[in-house]
């Protein structure tokens, strides 16, 4: 048998050791690479005690009392839930938004088809200018508006821009910027996916032909984007055909004539690369099979599934930045019953390793963007009358989105702050006033996360050990065999980075293991220097007589000599682990 060695993780609470149900040990070791690895789902661990768990970390809301982006103009007058941020450099962020929504939806008898609008910031998303463009779509009075695109009759969804590198086979040379929107011009029955394509987001053209599906979606937002390690093109869709997790059964306690599927889902089309050159193509779409966003009979009859796939694949803008990690933002709509199609609309957290099967986080399914405070405005969806659900009875005023939020895919990155800002749409009314005049407030906001903190695994409070006269009780999280990335050249040195939160009184340590689980010399918990504070990229290290301060980081000669390792975390609590990340440094 070949020897190896083994990163144990463990954490000070209960000693009593679990097979996690989520993870199997391999029969190979899995390859680590140098990408940023979430650790939150457990899904290297092998075995780790109770006491550790997994726990989503909420953002910090910054826009309590109005939104950071409202409407000015007439053609903004039915702003909308869909949107998408990009991050073209640290001085140009941009907002892409629908505005001009649709013939169906006017407030002002100008308005035409849906069109997106976009907003601008030097500042990393504290102002926002909206360039008023000569190359624009027009609207009645105004020769230059903020619009960059305007389909026949349909709805916005998605704007990307595209890797440094990646040039798609159907796309012009030059394409940077690539849409997602849904025409319903040749068949209202249907709403196609369609795609634009500009060469600097300000203005975009219809790509023709437009992708081969030969079927669409369910409405509400498509969300497109590029998948960094299957090169994939993937468009995530309502779906109207989910299996129905509440047959016979009625929406909510209300005995009303409403004909829907309870759940409705998610599915998504997949356009590979070109089987002869291996290029990304946005040629080959086909609808492959549902995607699971692990909707099942928890959730209460008549849950509605909109904006369903915020999907976020490259929170850097880089390719591969993260180890096969998808973080999707899904809205979930409960219709209220006797009003049919009016509700509340809340945004949850869910996490992929394949961008298939989505689940929640040790079954969180708390809103991830807190709505405003109060109740927001609900009418009647037929007679614009107060509905039974407006309870003017908290004490503060309903703020500006009290009624619905709905996330804008994409991350605006600010590094210098180690933070990351996610946007939302608000509005104050519910799902079924959606015309300006009967909606309230409405906008764009923010939420901002601690950089790649989307999960942490760790323990929170320390339980104490009874046979120790009450000290705290150390607790293990051993990963399963992992091989370690090599450096080229072999002399360059291999560290590994956490990113934790570690309080005050904790600590967390980190040794090596062989398949016997014996410290590899040199890499035992006692050599180890541990990890204390709030650390975005804390360097492992070790006690080594004669290195340079006699402290080292070098994991290469285990990773030059063992194929094989797993990693063994001791965590004294309160303290949480987010990513690690391998470096290479030539000295």
């Amino acid at each position: 048998m070949a020897t190896g060695a083994i990163f144990v993780f463990t954490v000070v609470g209960t000693a009593v050791a679990h097979q996690t149900s989520a993870d199997v040990p391999p029969a190979e070791p899995v390859q680590l690479g140098y990408g940023l690895h979430l650790l939150g789902d457990g899904d290297l661990m092998q075995s780790m005690s109770p006491g550790i768990t997994a726990a989503v970390t909420r953002p910090v809301k910054l826009d309590w009392e109005r939104p950071v982006i409202g409407p000015e103009y007439p053609w903004e007058g039915t702003m909308h839930m869909y949107g998408s941020v990009i991050q073209v450099s640290p001085t140009d962020l941009r907002v892409y938004y629908a505005c001009n929504v649709s013939k169906s939806w006017q407030v002002n008898a100008t308005d035409d088809a849906s069109s997106a609008c976009v907003a601008t910031s030097a500042d990393g998303g504290s102002t926002w200018t909206k360039p008023l463009m000569p190359t624009s779509p027009p609207y009645p009075n105004y020769t230059k508006t903020n619009m960059v695109f305007t389909s026949e009759d349909g709805w916005f969804d998605t704007v990307i821009l595209l890797p440094d590198g990646v040039a798609p086979l159907g796309a012009p040379p030059g394409t940077r910027f690539l849409m997602a929107f849904d025409n319903t011009a040749t068949d209202t029955t249907k709403r196609a996916l369609q795609l634009a394509v500009s060469p600097d987001g300000f203005a975009f053209e219809i790509l023709h032909p437009p992708p081969p599906l030969g079927e669409s979606f369910a409405d509400t937002s498509v969300s497109l984007v590029f998948d960094p390690f299957t090169q994939d093109f993937v468009a995530y869709g309502r779906d109207d055909n989910t299996p129905d997790q509440h047959p016979d059964e009625r929406c909510g306690h209300f005995p009303i004539n409403f004909n829907m599927r309870s759940v409705r889902g998610v599915r998504r089309a997949i356009s590979p690369p070109d089987n002869r050159t291996g290029s990304p193509s946005l040629l080959n779409f086909s609808v492959a099979t549902s995607v699971s966003f692990a909707f099942d009979r928890l959730d209460p009859q008549c849950l509605d599934v909109y904006n369903s796939a915020a999907v976020i694949v490259d929170p850097h803008g880089a390719v591969n930045d993260y180890e096969r990690a998808y973080l999707a933002f899904p809205s979930v709509y409960l219709h209220y019953g006797e009003e049919e199609n009016n509700g509340i609309v809340d945004v949850r957290f869910a996490f992929s390793r394949n961008g298939s099967f989505f689940r929640y986080i040790d079954g969180d399914r708390r809103a991830y963007v807190p709505r405003g405070f109060g109740a927001g405005q609900s009418l009647l969806s037929k007679g614009l009358q107060p509905s039974v659900f407006d309870l003017p009875d908290d004490t503060v005023p309903a703020r500006w989105d009290s009624g619905l939020v709905y996330l804008y895919r994409g991350v605006a990155n600010q590094p210098e702050s180690g933070t990351q800002t996610l946007f939302y749409f608000g509005q104050q009314g519910t799902h079924a006033h959606q015309e300006a005049t009967t909606r309230g407030v409405f906008g764009i906001g923010r939420v901002k996360i601690i950089k790649d903190r989307w999960i942490g695994l760790g323990a929170d409070s320390i339980v104490p050990n009874t046979s120790t006269n009450g000290t705290a009780t150390v607790l293990t999280m051993t990963t399963a065999p992992v091989t370690l990335p090599k450096c080229t050249p072999s002399s360059a040195t291999l560290s590994l980075w956490m990113n934790a939160d570690v309080s005050v009184g904790g600590n967390v340590t980190i040794a090596v293991l062989n398949e016997d689980g014996v410290p590899v010399q040199g890499f035992a918990h006692e050599d180890s220097l541990g990890i204390m504070g709030n650390r975005l990229a804390a360097a492992v290290r070790f006690r080594r007589a004669g290195a340079v301060g006699n402290v080292t980081s070098d994991l290469g000669p285990i990773s030059r000599t063992l194929p094989q390792v797993k990693i063994d975390f001791r965590i004294l609590p309160p303290a949480r682990l987010y990513t690690w990340r391998f470096a290479c440094t030539t000295v």
